[in-house]
């Protein structure tokens, strides 16, 4: 089934982001399940289809990815097939619960509370936990 999203300021997922809710439905019945928004003309404004865009894993070379999609190894990027390393752009729930996904996505959180503490080194050219 396609997935769609509501852009119901009352569905969004992160307000602050202003992300809207991701729902799968099938073409026929495009309704959104927390606020309905599809029964009526003008509410069906408020829902897009989204592509499926998949996760590209990183290489070691910036801005490079493996050419794959993390929820099939299989599958190449190109040709029919969107994918891209930018987390927050990845469509394919699939995708999304590869391990694959979850640890790129972790590694590239900043880090919380006391471990701001950080310390730049020019040889690696990475900022890195201050160390002690």
């Amino acid at each position: 089934m396609p997935t769609f999203r509501c852009h119901n300021p009352k569905c969004a997922t992160d307000p602050q982001k202003g992300i809207g809710f991701d729902f799968e439905a099938p073409v026929t019945a495009i309704v959104c399940p927390k606020c309905g928004a599809g029964k009526t003309a003008r509410s069906a404004a408020l829902i897009v289809k989204l592509a499926v865009i998949h996760f590209d894993p990183p290489t070691d070379i910036h801005g490079i990815g493996q050419n794959f999609a993390a929820c099939n190894p299989e599958k190449p990027i190109g040709k029919g097939c969107r994918g891209t390393g930018v987390h927050d752009a990845v469509t394919c729930a699939a995708c999304r619960a590869t391990e694959l996904f979850q640890a790129s996505y972790a590694a590239s959180r900043p880090m919380e509370g006391e471990d701001y503490e950080v310390e730049f080194d020019p040889r690696e050219g990475r900022i890195m936990p201050k160390a002690g």
